[in-house]
């Protein structure tokens, strides 16, 4: 299983990954139980969370990870279901899988 952080300290990770200014209004995530959870609504169309997506093969490295607003309406949605997956447990085989067939069918 991914490490799972206190809100607060995934809060604080993940904001650290863009500039002071673009952090007061960045939507966030947190890893949790079934994936990443929105916890903080922003306004500026940037996102951030942890990035947990080495964790399927062995890195344990936790990454505060950001996107603007056109990766937060393209990569993001990636990245919250490898979050998914992960917090399934899922292997690194099974998490490409998943994901190159999601590009494949569209979603």
């Amino acid at each position: 299983m991914s490490t799972l952080l206190s809100q607060a300290n995934d809060v604080e990770l993940a904001l650290s990954a863009g500039p002071e200014h673009l952090r007061t209004e960045a939507t966030v995530y947190v890893f949790g139980d079934g994936g990443y959870v929105r916890v903080k609504a922003g306004s500026n169309g940037f996102s951030r969370l942890v990035n947990r997506d080495g964790f399927q093969a062995g890195d344990r490295t936790l990454r505060p990870t950001g996107w603007d607003a056109e990766d937060s309406a393209t990569s993001l949605p990636v990245m919250r279901r490898v979050g998914e997956l992960l917090a399934k447990r899922k292997s690194a085989d099974d998490v490409k899988r998943d994901i190159v067939a999601g590009f494949n069918e569209g979603r």
